[in-house]
């Protein structure tokens, strides 16, 4: 009988009481739980263990109020929770009904520095997006006949450690600017404007800038800096603050897992192959880019090498769509690798590795 009326009356104060369930570092602490001493610990706050639903590959287990609570309480908000942990991320996704809660959750996370546009930030916006080192908050809410529900969803990214990260593939962990700040620090990581050709420019992050360990990074969302879509590595690349710097660029140190950098001549990459390989020429909109479905050891559509030819002007070379590998040899073109292009669509298995 006094366990039963103990019960109630912590379930009633957590839920009467619920300006805010659950702090930002509550979530990531749940979030980052085992299976089993997350049922646990949400047990002691009111919750029980539903089911598990799949998105894609992906696990949920999802949480809810005990009917047993439900039943003592009158006008008891609906509260969900969801988890997930993937290879790469941690998930926390809270919904409730109070609308109140909503926006305390909502001004806590600016009280702790998240980052936000200030513009978009009203009730009536049904979709925010706030980001604070490797933590990514989204909040939304729809609307079910009478009922709204209000969602918060973290995601904490799994960074690599430093020991970790020695291979230009291994950068593709990092999934936003906020990430890359975070982990190599303010002064090493700006954002700028990446030229893919005369007439199209996007926005970037660039890591290391102007100097042997350069790496451009490029956002599927570029608004937010965040969702990688690919990266650039090289000495001398395309960004609009490269074009203003005039002091020298060391050789960039960045390698690929497969031995592959740039500044390697095209004589050491033809090598490296064991092949042949054909790529573009100068009558080409994709000069230098060594083609795709090339043979070999090395996989040419995963990371895409350019190449850049010091002596090939003339019209025999310059004028080519598409240039032999052992031809240009024969001809003794000095010819390296300028730029290496690696997309992560492309080398999804490596992150999961």
């Amino acid at each position: 009988m006094i366990k039963n009326v103990l019960l109630y009356l912590l379930c009633s104060a957590f839920l009467t009481s619920h300006a805010q369930v659950f702090s930002v570092p509550d979530m990531v602490d749940i979030a980052g739980m085992q299976k089993q001493k997350q049922e646990a610990y949400l047990s002691k706050r009111g919750f029980v263990f539903k089911n598990n639903t799949y998105q894609g590959e992906d696990i949920l287990g999802n949480y809810e109020y005990t009917e047993k609570i439900k039943n003592k309480l009158e006008n008891a908000e609906k509260i969900t929770i969801s988890t997930c942990r993937t290879v790469q991320d941690l998930y926390f996704i809270y919904c409730t009904t109070s609308k109140n809660e909503y926006l305390n959750i909502k001004a806590a996370l600016i009280t702790e520095n998240f980052k936000y546009k200030a513009e978009t930030d009203s009730l009536n916006s049904p979709f925010l997006f706030y980001q604070k080192n490797d933590i990514t908050i989204i909040t939304f809410f729809k609307q079910a006949g009478t009922i709204v529900e209000y969602s918060i969803k973290l995601q904490k990214h799994i960074l690599p450690k430093p020991k970790e990260i020695n291979f230009a593939e291994d950068l593709l962990a990092f999934n936003s600017y906020e990430n890359l700040r975070f982990y190599f620090g303010d002064k090493n990581v700006k954002n700028d404007i990446y030229y893919l050709s005369e007439n199209e420019i996007v926005k970037c992050s660039v890591l290391f800038p102007n100097s042997s360990r350069q790496a451009v990074f490029l956002w599927d969302n570029p608004e937010d800096n965040t969702v990688l879509s690919r990266i650039y590595i090289g000495g001398q690349l395309n960004t609009e603050s490269a074009l203003s710097y005039s002091e020298k660029v060391d050789e960039n140190i960045w390698r690929l897992k497969n031995g592959v950098h740039t500044g390697m001549t095209l004589y050491s990459l033809r090598r490296l192959n064991e092949a042949p390989f054909n790529f573009y020429g100068g009558n080409s909109n994709k000069r230098g880019l060594v083609f795709a479905d090339s043979t070999g050891k090395i996989d040419f559509e995963k990371a895409e090498v350019i190449l850049e030819c010091l002596n090939c002007n003339e019209s025999k070379f310059f004028n080519q769509k598409f240039i032999h590998s052992d031809d240009a040899i024969a001809e003794e073109k000095i010819i390296f690798i300028h730029t290496i292009s690696i997309n992560l669509k492309k080398n999804k298995r490596i992150i999961k590795e």
